[in-house]
C-alpha cells in the first residue's frame, strides 16, 4: 500500500522530518510505504519539501515576491498531484492552509481515496466577538470556508478524522468520521496508580509554546492559590516570557522525548484557553502514563476529559489541595479509550 501524507509542517527544532509527531505516528501505523509533503526539510525518496519559511503566510509572501520560489513551489505542487494519483491513500492533516489548499484541488477520483484529518478548530465566532481584529475576522471567514469545503469533499467521497469532539461539531463532519489522536503511546499496559500527597510534594509539568503561558490569568491564579510550582517545556523566546511567579522555564524538548520527560512528573498542567485546540497530544501522553491532569473548565477540550478520574479543574482550586488515588478500574477504562484513539483502519 502506498500512502501520501500531506502535512506541510516544519521539522521541530530543526530535527529530522520523522520526529514530527504526526509523521512518526503515520510511519508507525501505516500499512505500507509513506511519502510525506513537509516544509523546510531535506528532500528524499520519502519526503517532498516546500521551501523553508517561518509560517504559511511567510511562504505565500515568498511565492508572490520571488519567481524562483514560485517555480519551486509550482514544481513541488505538480509532483504532489502526481504522487496523489499514484498513491492508494492520501492523508491530509488540516486545518492548516497549505494542506487544505492541496486537498481542495483534488479531483473526485482522488478524493475517494483521501482521509482528511482535522485536529484543531478554526470557526471562532465567540472568540471573534470578544477579541475583534482583522486577523481574527479572517480566521473566522476561513473557518466558514472550511465547512463548505468539507461538505464538498464529503460529496466527492473523502473520509474524515478529527481530534477533539468540538472539532467534529464545529466543522459539521459526518457521523461516520473517526476520533483519533495521532500520538505514539509509550506504555503498552494500563498505568499503576501509586502517587498521592499534597501539591507541594508533587512535581507539575506544562508543555507547549511559551505564548500559551504568557499572561495566562487562570494559570497564574491557580499557582498563587495552590502554591504549586510548574516546570515549563516548549519553544519560544524566553526573554519575552511574561510568566509571573511559580513557573520555571526548562527549555524545549523534542516530541519524541516528551514521554520520557513527563515520566519524572506526577501531574500535567494544561490550563489552556486557546480557542482552536482539539485534544492536545500532551494530555493523551499524560493519561497514557496515568498522570494527574490539571485543566480549565473553559478549555475547548474540557468535555473530552471531564470524566478522567485523575482530573483537577483549576477553577475549583481555591487553596492548597491534596492529590489522592482514584479507582484503578476507571483509569484503566480511560486508558483503553486513549489507546484506541491512537489507532485507525487505513483501508
Amino acid at each position: 500500500m502506498k500512502i501520501f501524507s500531506v502535512i506541510c509542517e516544519k521539522p521541530f527544532l530543526g530535527s529530522d522530518f520523522s520526529d514530527n509527531p504526526s509523521v512518526s505516528w503515520m510511519l508507525r501505523n501505516a500499512p505500507g510505504e509513506v511519502v510525506t509533503l513537509m516544509r523546510g526539510t531535506k528532500k528524499s525518496q520519502a519526503v517532498l519539501s516546500l521551501p523553508d519559511s517561518a509560517s504559511t503566510l511567510g511562504l505565500i509572501k515568498k511565492i508572490i515576491t520571488s519567481r524562483a520560489s514560485f517555480m519551486e513551489v509550482k514544481g513541488i505542487f505538480s509532483q504532489s498531484i502526481e504522487m496523489a494519483l499514484k498513491s492508494d491513500l492520501i492523508w491530509v492533516r488540516g486545518p492548516g492552509l497549505l494542506p487544505i489548499i492541496f486537498s481542495s484541488c483534488f479531483r473526485p477520483k482522488v478524493s475517494k481515496k483521501s482521509i482528511i484529518h482535522l485536529c484543531a478548530n478554526r470557526l471562532t465566532f465567540h472568540y471573534l466577538v470578544g477579541n475583534f481584529s482583522v486577523g481574527n475576522l479572517l480566521r473566522f471567514l476561513y473557518g466558514l470556508t472550511l465547512i463548505l469545503l468539507m461538505k464538498y469533499l464529503a460529496l466527492t467521497g473523502a473520509r474524515f478524522c478529527y481530534t477533539g469532539s468540538q472539532v467534529k461539531h464545529n466543522f459539521r463532519l459526518p457521523d461516520s468520521s473517526s476520533y483519533i489522536i495521532d500520538f505514539l503511546p509509550k506504555f503498552s499496559h494500563p498505568p499503576v496508580v501509586v502517587n498521592s500527597g499534597t501539591n507541594s510534594e508533587i512535581k507539575c509539568i506544562a508543555l507547549g509554546r511559551l505564548s500559551k503561558f504568557n499572561n495566562n490569568s487562570e494559570l497564574q491564579r491557580f499557582i498563587e492559590v495552590s502554591g504549586a510550582v510548574i516546570d515549563i517545556y516548549g519553544p519560544g523566546d524566553s526573554s519575552t516570557f511574561n510568566h509571573g511567579g511559580g513557573l520555571q522555564y526548562c527549555g524545549a524538548v523534542k516530541p519524541s522525548n516528551v514521554a520520557d520527560v513527563m515520566d519524572t512528573y506526577a501531574a500535567l498542567a494544561c490550563i489552556s484557553l486557546e480557542y482552536y485546540e482539539g485534544f492536545p497530544r500532551v494530555i493523551a501522553e499524560a493519561i497514557n502514563a496515568g498522570k494527574w491532569v490539571i485543566v480549565s473548565m473553559h478549555s475547548t477540550f474540557f468535555k473530552d476529559v471531564q470524566q478522567y478520574p485523575r482530573l483537577i479543574v483549576s477553577e475549583c482550586v481555591v487553596g492548597p489541595f491534596s492529590f489522592y488515588s482514584s479507582p484503578n478500574s476507571s483509569i484503566v477504562d480511560f486508558w483503553h479509550q486513549i489507546q484506541s484513539r491512537a489507532q485507525i483502519e487505513f483501508i
